[in-house]
């Protein structure tokens, strides 16, 4: 049991025997009246025994007060809870078995109205006091069983027809209240046991910066509703029921209207009466990332605060909805312009921008936005958030931040890439043999001898024709086929390598994506293209683009690790484009650094200062430096005087097939 939860028992326990003597005064009250009841209802009046078993019962009254006035003015402080909820129960168990005694002592002489009279009293007085004693599930079932059983038996055994029913009825009494009591006890002990939790959860809670007033609230809400529960089980039904009723209508993790309550909606706000309207499609960036290195927790509560950020600032929305996953969609009536429903969409878009605090964590969060238009681009709800996904789509292939207004452009674009996707993961698939791999060789600089090559995909679709990589390589990571792919590449690559002598070619380099690197089963997929293909894994360079170091750095740095450790080399492609960090050079098993194609066109302008650094940064860290895009024999010259010694491009060499250079290398 962990320490939250034995701290709360023990509270828990506390609460209880507070709550015994709490009841002590009225309960010591009620038993004297019984008591005095029964003695003022026995005949004969001055019976010795009916007044010494009344003493007796006088002086455990009289222990029971005193016990519960020291307990109040905590008279006894040496004395633990265990033992105060002890010494209680050791008074309350003597007064039921003085109880019990009455009717073993007085039934067999008493009258036939008396014996009903005294099981009467006895049994109220049980029912009361069961419940009372709730709190100590044992005691007041024990107790309830010296005042019921006794009395019952008596009856059953001693008169008459209607004494039996009384003494049978005052047995099944106990009974039902072995049900009752357990039920009342389960109840008080989860209701203490949970208010407890709950104040544990607000001394955390205090300690956040964010939400610290929405989370007081909402546990106080929740404690109460508790406690109402525990006092009326209707009023528990009753909630439960419009619980039921509101999560059909909404999302259980933000609270938002849900995508069939959206679809509800849609039927009101689309009224031709009211107005036009925009339908705003948001895809937040960066969550899956929080998701994925922080876990589930974690990204449900950037999801809660995303959506109370979105109810925050289109506070004047027809209908705010979370669409699913990490999209949502917001529906609001339009502006005088449509540059003033653009600015809406920004103002969403930096409300999500301001850090999420969770314990020590400041995350961030970003999205893009597509919007579409009613009536203009479409009927109903359906073609309104196709033609919105449709433009955000277009947004993320700008960049994060972003935000674009249907067009019809776009849904051609749309129908293409969707074709496009469905055809490449069939050919994925399928082998089919229109996917090929060109190899772009890499020379010395001083040299110009072939000291490696880069693995290029290249696809050729009977429909399509030649989709270009650019094309079809981010459809693919969208739709999760880069893995396949990738392996696609690899296992090519691979087989080609084995084939041509290591001195006529010592390394070959394929390009992997960070969701490649990801897939739990990546290291074992290209441990068994090497082996299939008898490669020295030496051989093999894997190069990334510094931009797959944004996010989850840290598990990509661990698989890099873990394939060095085969043999295997990596090169940062693409260097100076985008996640540029001394750290993770310093820590990454890179070898290789390739300049990026835009520097190298700008040479003999901006571009000639970030080679120059990127050399120096190269030479620090004792990594290699690969120019890429080298179209002309100036640039070519120009880099070899600033040191580069591996060159790439068009200058030198095309990309070919796997027949074409073969030939180039045999």
């Amino acid at each position: 049991m962990e320490k939250w939860e034995t701290d709360a028992w023990q509270r828990v326990e506390a609460d209880r025997t507070r709550m015994l003597y709490r009841q002590a005064p009225g309960a010591v009250a009620v038993t004297l009246a019984v008591s005095t009841g029964l003695l003022v209802a026995h005949t004969p009046a001055f019976d010795p025994l009916a007044l010494a078993w009344g003493g007796v019962m006088l002086l455990l009254a009289a222990c029971r007060a005193s016990l519960a006035w020291a307990f109040a003015h905590a008279a006894l402080p040496h004395l633990s809870i265990r033992a105060w909820d002890q010494l209680y129960a050791a008074v309350v168990l003597l007064m039921g078995v003085n109880f019990g005694i009455w009717p073993v002592m007085f039934f067999p002489e008493a009258s036939a109205d008396e014996r009903l009279l005294g099981g009467l009293v006895l049994g109220g007085m049980a029912g009361g006091a069961m419940a009372v004693l709730s709190a100590r599930r044992w005691l007041a079932l024990t107790y309830g069983a010296l005042l019921l059983v006794p009395g019952g038996a008596a009856l059953i055994a001693l008169g008459g027809t209607p004494e039996r029913v009384a003494g049978v009825l005052a047995l099944v009494y106990w009974v039902a209240m072995v049900v009752s009591v357990s039920a009342t006890n389960r109840s008080v002990t989860d209701a203490l046991f949970l208010s407890h939790r709950n104040q544990q959860l607000l001394d955390e809670t205090d300690r956040q910066r964010a939400a610290v007033a929405e989370a007081n609230h909402e546990l106080e809400r929740t404690q109460e509703a508790l406690e109402e529960t525990n006092r009326d089980l209707e009023q528990r039904i009753v909630e439960r029921t419009t619980d039921l009723e509101r999560l059909a209508a909404h999302d259980g993790l933000t609270g938002l209207a849900n995508r069939s309550q959206l679809v509800q909606l849609a039927q009101h706000f689309l009224d031709p009466n009211a107005g036009p309207l925009a339908v705003y499609f948001l895809d937040l960036d960066g969550f899956k990332e929080i998701n994925d290195s922080l876990g589930h927790v974690v990204g449900d509560s950037v999801l809660r605060e995303v959506a109370g950020r979105l109810m925050s600032t289109a506070t004047e929305a027809v209908a705010l909805a979370r669409w699913g996953g990490d999209e949502f969609v917001i529906v609001a009536r339009r502006g005088p312009s449509a540059d003033r429903d653009v600015q809406f969409a920004h103002a969403l878009l930096g409300a999500l921008r301001q850090p999420i605090y969770r314990d020590t964590l400041a995350l961030r969060v970003d999205g893009c936005i597509g919007v579409a238009f009613w009536p203009e681009d479409g009927e109903d709800l359906d073609e309104l958030i196709h033609g919105a996904d449709l433009a955000v789509y277009a947004a993320k292939a700008a960049g994060t931040g972003q935000v674009r207004c249907y067009t019809d452009d776009l849904a051609r674009v749309g129908r293409r890439q969707s074709r496009i996707k469905q055809a490449l993961g069939q050919a994925i698939a399928a082998r089919d043999p229109g996917l090929r791999v060109f190899y772009q060789p890499i020379f010395d600089a001083a040299t110009r001898r072939i000291v490696s090559a880069e693995a290029l995909v290249r696809w050729h679709h009977p429909l399509f024709g030649d989709v270009e990589p650019n094309e079809f390589i981010p459809l693919a990571e969208q739709s999760g086929d880069i893995t396949a792919l990738g392996q696609v590449v690899i296992d090519a690559v691979c087989r080609f390598a084995a084939s041509v002598p290591a001195e006529r070619l010592p390394t070959i380099a394929a390009n992997v994506s960070a969701q490649q690197l990801r897939h739990p089963r990546f290291l074992s997929s290209v441990e068994h293209a090497l082996s299939h293909a008898g490669l020295d894994p030496r051989r093999l360079t894997l190069e990334l683009t510094e931009s797959a170091f944004a996010t989850d750095a840290e598990q990509l740095e661990t698989m890099m690790h873990r394939l060095e450790r085969l043999g295997i080399r990596f090169a940062i492609d693409d260097f100076g484009t985008g996640y540029s960090s001394l750290s993770y050079l310093q820590r990454l098993p890179a070898r290789t650094l390739k300049i990026d194609r835009a520097f190298v066109a700008a040479i003999d302008g901006t571009g000639r200062p970030i080679v120059e650094a990127s050399l120096s940064l190269a030479a620090a860290f004792g990594m290699e430096v690969i120019a890429e895009g080298v179209e002309e024999a100036s640039q070519a010259e120009v880099l070899v005087a600033l040191g580069v010694t591996r060159l790439q491009g068009y200058f030198l060499a095309r990309p070919m097939d796997e027949d074409a250079m073969r030939a180039l290398l045999l």
